[in-house]
């Protein structure tokens, strides 16, 4: 039976959806903004991730060979879809390993001079020889150890906590969002439920992208403002229970409204 250190044995937190579109919109810093961003996410779109920041992980098919151990010191911005994570065991490396066991996983060689398990030893009188030996037992020795921590405390990614993002393409570079965190506060509100089985009220175009007014379920009505530049999104303007039926009439009220800001 695989073990896991509690700090790190939250249970995957994310269920999986359906294949509908999800809709998350920018929580509003102040209550009173007009427009606000607005994410239109394919299915595809949000990924489910884990941290690595304070994991050492390795591949279950590579558990006896220390080369392929990985170690992610905390704070870190590395990161693995759960998709890849699939087959690896990861380890809370910080409660489970001695920092001499995770500086042998992440530098891929021994320092024995700053090793904390030497810091009493007086390496200018030993010889060559000597210390080589005590290098060879002493990598010896970790590796040893490393397996039989992970065999014993890893976990598999179904026990880690899991985020989700909107990865997207913004011209030169793919950009994350996290939209729902296990932890962190994140400035994002899903709407999914809310616009489900909105109504399209109308339609315009204009030179570089179009709007849409839209009914909601509950009859508030909503304007969409889709740009055509790669890399932008879209954004957003709740308009409430207006008689507004055309995208002009939607537009002159947010007019009005920014006025009376």
């Amino acid at each position: 039976m695989i073990g896991c250190i509690s700090s790190i044995m939250y249970g995957n937190m994310i269920i999986k959806e359906d294949d509908r579109m999800r809709y998350f919109v920018e929580d509003a810093l102040y209550g009173d903004e007009i427009e606000r961003t607005l994410i239109i996410a394919n299915p595809d779109d949000l990924i489910e991730k884990i941290e690595l920041g304070g994991l050492a992980y390795v591949h279950e098919d590579d558990l006896e060979n220390i080369e392929e151990y990985r170690y992610e010191s905390n704070p870190s911005d590395g990161v693995m879809e759960v998709e890849d994570a699939t087959g690896y065991l990861f380890i809370a490396a910080e409660y489970e390993l001695t920092s001499d066991e995770r500086n042998f996983i992440q530098d891929g060689y021994l320092d024995l001079e700053n090793m904390d398990m030497f810091e009493d030893l007086d390496f200018e009188n030993i010889s060559d020889k000597e210390y080589k030996k005590l290098e060879k037992e002493t990598e010896e020795k970790l590796t040893k150890s490393i397996i039989k921590k992970m065999k014993k405390e890893g976990c598999t990614v179904n026990d880690l906590e899991t985020y989700i993002s909107y990865d997207y393409w913004d011209g030169s570079n793919w950009k994350e969002i996290p939209v729902k965190h296990w932890y962190h506060e994140v400035n994002w509100i899903e709407f999914t439920e809310e616009f489900a089985k909105m109504e399209e009220i109308d339609f315009k175009r204009y030179n570089t992208g179009h709007y849409k007014l839209y009914r909601l379920k509950d009859k508030t009505l909503v304007l969409i403002n889709t740009s055509y530049y790669q890399g932008s999104l879209w954004s957003i303007c709740f308009l409430g229970y207006k008689n507004i039926d055309t995208i002009d009439e939607a537009l002159e009220h947010i007019d009005r409204m920014k006025k009376e800001i």
